[in-house]
């Protein structure tokens, strides 16, 4: 109860909304779906943490890290190993940038306690912006069409992810240009496998599970491209951060 007495509630609502901005922007810059609750836990959760480690007696790094990567965690549902690296390499990135905008404005100014909190929050907003800005310039225009946003349609349900054009993959199936979906993709979409799929890789020729599916794949938000395809399943795409992999056909001009 006594801490509850001493807890500065700018303080607290400070780092609260530093902390929700970080993580907004964070999942925006990598185009993630936003659970408001999720983000809110997260934010939380830090801003507490701010709060008593400065009334213990020995905080170590180690329990700083902990402490961020269960906040990454709650962020999201569900994580590849790239996917939760990137999100936490850019939380830190913005944490930084942030941190020495904060400085030297406070070198220019010398900001009242109420107008410090304000600066706080703005160092998210100017560095986000500023990181957002350099990941669009860095990204040239053939790379950003290699990345299309996809629905892929079953008998029971439909899915919208993210999907990569690979210019190798040649699959056929009679015909019929192949898609390579993850495991954890099939099983959202409840398909019923009833094909198996010939492939060929470097280490040899093998057998994969796969189906019949439809698949829109949208060029711009007015306009999309619907296909009748084949999909087999193969978990060493996530590897490369998309669970689907495009047919060299399915090039959106």
């Amino acid at each position: 109860m006594k801490f509850l007495y001493n807890v500065d509630i700018l303080s607290m609502l400070t780092a609260l909304t530093y902390h929700y901005l970080c993580f907004y922007f964070v999942l925006s810059a990598f185009k993630d779906d936003i659970s408001i609750l999720r983000l809110s836990n997260s934010s939380r959760i830090i801003a507490f943490y701010q709060l008593i480690r400065v009334r213990l007696n020995n905080p170590t790094i180690l329990l700083d890290a902990i402490i961020v990567v269960i906040a990454i965690l709650i962020l999201k549902k569900n994580y590849t190993l790239i996917d939760f690296v990137k999100t936490i390499a850019l939380y830190g990135l913005i944490l930084i940038v942030s941190k020495a905008f904060e400085m030297l404005i406070v070198d220019i100014i010398d900001p009242n306690k109420t107008l410090l909190s304000m600066i706080v929050c703005l160092s998210i907003l100017v560095s986000s912006f500023v990181l957002k800005l350099m990941i669009y310039l860095i990204t040239n225009t053939k790379n950003r069409k290699l990345v299309y946003s996809v629905q892929l349609i079953g008998e029971i349900c439909s899915v919208k992810t993210r999907a990569f054009w690979d210019s190798g993959n040649l699959l056929y199936h009679k015909g019929v240009p192949v898609i390579m979906i993850s495991s954890r993709l099939a099983k959202k979409l409840k398909l019923k496998d009833s094909l198996k799929i010939p492939v060929s890789t470097v280490s040899g020729s093998t057998m994969l599970s796969g189906g019949k599916i439809t698949l829109r794949i949208f060029s711009d938000k007015k306009s999309h491209k619907l296909w009748e395809v084949r999909y087999c399943i193969s978990d060493t795409i996530v590897a490369r951060g998309y669970e689907v992999l495009l047919h060299k056909e399915m090039e959106v001009v």
